[in-house]
């Protein structure tokens, strides 16, 4: 079975486990989708890894001595990267941190 989103996946991966039915999540990179899961696989990247690379490569390619971080507070995803992007590659220290509600 494919599934593109994480909501579909949380539905349909225990009762595919159980059956021994593979399940392949397109869009979801979330550590806990294949945690614990023998049958569960994802094409996408962790967040922790796009996370880090994203910051690499502004360090490294790009050159950057000052970064900000901005990022959609009230979305999972947007959250989870910021958080990673700073904690794991900056060390906590971005130069600027601006969380934001979509919209507003």
């Amino acid at each position: 079975m494919l599934s593109s989103t994480l909501n579909a996946v949380e539905m349909a991966r225990s009762d595919l486990e159980r059956a021994h039915v593979p399940l392949i999540s397109a869009l979801s990179t979330h550590p806990g989708t294949t945690a614990g899961r023998k049958y569960v696989f994802r094409i996408a990247f962790l967040n922790s890894f796009q996370a880090s690379g994203a910051a690499l490569f502004s360090l490294r390619d790009l050159g950057a001595k000052r970064i900000a971080v901005l990022y959609n507070i009230a979305n999972p995803y947007s959250r989870g990267i910021a958080e990673t992007f700073r904690a794991t590659v900056l060390k906590g220290k971005a130069h600027g941190d601006r969380c934001h509600l979509r919209g507003r």
